[in-house]
């Protein structure tokens, strides 16, 4: 599992300029032709990713791309806020309606490999991160693609 930064959604904060998705509304799960040939995968098909520690999995399309090295997918880092201004939410008893276009389908941290020696006693825990700088290791996360 990889991620990558689209030119115009740079940082997960991009998701909320309006201008910026309607140059581009969605991501997508992007693969190499190969990969999706030996799977029966065509570019636009609806798939699932699942890991070792989340079975259930995340859903997206799928977008093929030779550039990408055979084996890997990718997606984009901006894309699938459960927040940010995409839920719902209640401040002094008035309700709120979040923008579903940042709640778009393809966010796949959720099927990051997890840290076993991180989790809480009521099972909660977090993705690796890297020893040296910190951030999320997304790469050391091994997943299965499988077409809906």
């Amino acid at each position: 599992l990889s991620t990558h930064k689209q030119p115009i959604h740079s940082k997960s904060r991009t998701i909320a300029d309006p201008w910026l998705l309607e140059l581009m509304p969605e991501a997508f799960i992007e693969m190499n032709p190969l990969d999706a040939q030996r799977l029966d995968i065509q570019s636009g098909d609806q798939v699932r990713v699942v890991s070792a520690t989340n079975a259930r999995g995340m859903t997206g399309r799928i977008r093929l791309i030779s550039g990408i090295r055979p084996g890997v997918i990718t997606f984009p880092a901006a894309f699938g806020h459960w927040q940010y201004g995409s839920g719902r939410w209640r401040v002094n008893g008035r309700s709120f309606e979040g923008d579903p276009t940042r709640n778009a389908p393809v966010r796949l941290n959720a099927v990051m490999r997890l840290d076993p020696d991180l989790a809480a006693p009521d099972g909660w825990t977090i993705g690796l991160e890297d020893p040296v700088g910190g951030g999320a290791d997304y790469y050391d996360t091994r997943v299965r693609v499988e077409k809906v």
